[in-house]
Formats: structure tokens, sequence, C-alpha cells
């Protein structure tokens, strides 16, 4: 059977927070808050925010992205951000963290302070809690590591003032993923192939496949489009297309058992 997966593989992926639903499918959040105040005041509601005016000093809020596979391309986040210190100099920040493996480990990435002149701050200090006009906002890009497939966004507080982020965006070069994925069966001989149309750009294709859908693991890959498998009781698939040097293993043109 082929499954659609909560991997994210298209891109750019953008999330505007413009949903009621939150956080968003496959997302995970511990402190953060949906707010209705939106990125550079544009058309739509809905942004992240982390309540630094009532949370006490070394109190901390995560904001975890689904998993996303940028088939071995270099890939970007981008990000819109507000906020304003409090008239004190406390020194809130935002902590960018990468994983690899899908959430079981993570590095920092990049550290944003607040404080007074902070590459957080984008508004004048006050005393009052701070919502951003459309004026009040930045963009925020950084380059991921190779092999990046995951994200967090950790809010420290100083027991300062408000952070907001709207516009989450991971970007890779133009490569699409393999339309009409389908299985094939030579009944005269009893093979089973899994066959894909090719997807412009791509060198290579990941092969994922499991019993469970929304956690597929990722087998190998092929230059091919087409890979032989032997079919079993309940089997998803998922398939990927990579440019530059291929990930993992290389299955040929059969998946191995």
């Amino acid at each position: 059977q082929i499954e659609a997966n909560p991997v994210i593989d298209t891109f750019p992926y953008v999330q505007t927070f413009a949903s009621t639903t939150f956080p968003p499918a496959f997302w995970d959040n511990e402190g953060w808050y949906l707010h209705d105040a939106n990125g550079y005041g544009e058309t739509g509601t809905g942004s992240v925010q982390a309540h630094f005016y009532s949370m006490n000093t070394g109190t901390t809020c995560d904001l975890i992205t689904a998993s996303f596979d940028t088939h071995g391309l270099p890939a970007m986040l981008s990000f819109d951000n507000a906020y304003a210190p409090y008239v004190e100099d406390y020194y809130d920040r935002l902590e960018i963290w990468c994983s690899t493996d899908a959430g079981f480990t993570y590095n920092l990435l990049s550290t944003y302070n607040g404080g007074f002149d902070g590459p957080l701050v984008t508004a004048p200090p006050q005393n009052q809690e701070f919502v951003p006009s459309a004026s009040q906002w930045a963009t925020k890009n950084i380059n991921l590591p190779s092999g990046t497939n995951k994200l967090k966004f950790l809010g420290v507080s100083a027991y300062g003032n408000n952070l907001y982020l709207d516009n989450i965006t991971i970007n890779t070069s133009d490569l699409v993923p393999p339309a009409n994925v389908r299985v094939y069966n030579d009944a005269a001989v009893n093979t089973y192939e899994l066959r894909w149309d090719n997807a412009p750009g791509a060198a290579w294709y990941g092969v994922y496949a499991g019993s469970d859908p929304n956690n597929l693991p990722y087998l190998g890959w092929t230059s091919l489009g087409s890979i032989g498998f032997t079919p079993a009781d309940k089997l998803f698939f998922r398939v990927s297309a990579g440019s530059g040097t291929p990930l993992g293993t290389d299955l040929g043109a059969n998946i191995r058992h």
C-alpha cells in the first residue's frame, strides 16, 4: 500500500499558524501559545507566542517541527520574529536546535539574545505586555547542517517581554518528489515491483518501507525508477527524490531482507 506520511518532503514548507489547531499536525509543543498577531501585519491571522512577560526566569518553552526530508540537498530555515525587551535589561533568548536523528538528539544551531540591543529585538523597550505592530517584525535566515530532519525552537525566559514567531519556512533547491508511485505485479513469475515516474533533476531515490505509515524507516537508495520487493501482509512505502551524494545503502534493484 502506498500511504501518505507525516514527513515533510515538499518544499518550500511554510508554517503560518493560521489554523486554530495547535500545535500543527505532527509538531510538538510545550509552553508556546497561539496568538492572533500576524507576521508583518499581513492578511491572515496567526503566530506563536512565548509569554516571557509572565514566565519566571529560567522557564523554557519548546516548539518542535514535524520530521522533514530534504533529499540530501542543502536547506535553509527562515522565520519572522517580533520581540520587545522590558524596561529593565532582562535577557530573554531564543535558541534554535537541530536534529539529524528525528529528534532523539539535538545540537545547538543558533542563539538570539534579547536585552536592549540583542539580535532578537525588533521594537523599543516597554513595561507593558508587548504585542507587535506590522512594522515590528524581522526575518531570520539560517543554513541547516547536512542531514537535518527536525528543528526545535527553545524559548528561555528572563522574565522580560513577549516573543512571537511566524512563517517558519524550510526550503531547499527545486526538487519535487517522484510522481505516480505504484505497485506492479507480474503474476506469471510472481514478482512485485514498486515503480515511480522520474523526478526532474533527481540523481537517486530514497526508499522507506514498514508496517507503520507514521514511522517508516529509511532503507536506502536506488538510481533506478523501480525496485523489487517481497510482499507482506501490511507494507507501506514512501519514495523521495535526491540529488548530490546518495544517503545510506545502495539497494540496487531490490529491497534486501
